[in-house]
């Protein structure tokens, strides 16, 4: 069972954490399910600790980490593209249990970000379009990632 921890926003724990249609948000399972896991297994991401070669990005997933678990899963499986096999999505693709600054590194040191690896997902050939994925609990795109997700996705003409 994953822990209702206090939001790290606001400090509050997740209204919605026990609703079967919602769940526990992405922080939480990060905190106590990814992290933990990906750590005993040696410190790399959720999907490289899966697959050690990786896949091609078929495409790419941009979310909101306040959102459940539940609702994340039912939303992507509900709009997954025809014929796609592999997403890419942050929180399966980047090590979570690196210390943070350890993960600002991995996101690169070029000020349009295009070194990072949400552009380098993005920019794949394999990558045919961005999916964004809306929740209950706030607009993905009061996240700046999101919206640098979008922006760039634009710019590529990606669907």
């Amino acid at each position: 069972e994953i822990p209702n921890d206090a939001d790290p926003k606001t400090g509050q724990p997740n209204p919605l954490h026990d609703d079967p249609r919602i769940g526990p948000n992405i922080h939480a399972v990060n905190r106590h399910v990814i992290s933990p896991v990906t750590l005993r297994a040696g410190g790399m991401s959720w999907a490289l600790m899966l697959r050690e070669d990786g896949l091609p990005v078929d495409f790419f997933v941009s979310h909101c980490w306040q959102e459940g678990v539940f609702e994340f899963s039912q939303r992507v499986l509900e709009s997954w593209p025809p014929g796609a096999l592999h997403m890419w999505c942050c929180f399966l693709a980047n090590p979570q249990p690196w210390k943070k600054q350890d993960l600002k590194s991995l996101l690169g040191s070029e000020p349009d970000l295009s070194d990072s690896p949400f552009a380098r997902a993005l920019d794949a050939l394999s990558c045919q379009m961005l999916l964004v994925v809306p929740n209950v609990a706030e607009s993905i795109y009061a996240r700046l990632w999101c919206v640098e997700e979008a922006r760039r996705a634009m710019e590529m003409q990606l669907p």
